[in-house]
């Protein structure tokens, strides 16, 4: 992501569809949000961090840009998709995690419990 030559390196879409989506939803300021995202791990997680960091993700400043570009009907659209499809995939995916259990009767692991912290954290932001 860094490049001395062109300046700085484009954020994920996913970092920026996600931190939109907690913003909305959570109905913060965007100073409000960055904390949050730097304070929660399931956020962070969410937003495609492979761990826990407790430096901000991004400068608040990058909201204002971002709304310049994307109006509210086509945020609304997007975030209504991505929300559905996520969730999809959670569901199937604590199907067949229930399935293997249910297979080899073996007990909770760490993976799974997180698997279903953030399938929750999911669930709660579309509803």
């Amino acid at each position: 992501m860094n490049n001395g030559k062109r300046g700085v390196g484009n954020k994920p879409a996913r970092m920026i569809i996600g931190s939109l989506l907690i913003k909305h939803k959570m109905n913060q300021s965007d100073e409000e949000t960055i904390l949050a995202i730097q304070e929660n791990p399931y956020m962070q997680y969410f937003v495609g961090l492979s761990e826990f960091t407790d430096k901000p993700i991004f400068d608040p400043t990058l909201f204002v840009n971002i709304r310049k570009r994307l109006g509210n009907n086509d945020f609304n659209n997007m975030s209504v998709s991505l929300l559905k499809k996520q969730v999809e995939k959670a569901r199937i995916s604590a199907e067949e995690k229930s399935k293997d259990k249910d297979d080899s009767n073996s007990g909770s692991s760490p993976a799974t419990d997180e698997d279903a912290e953030s399938t929750k954290f999911f669930i709660y932001l579309i509803s």
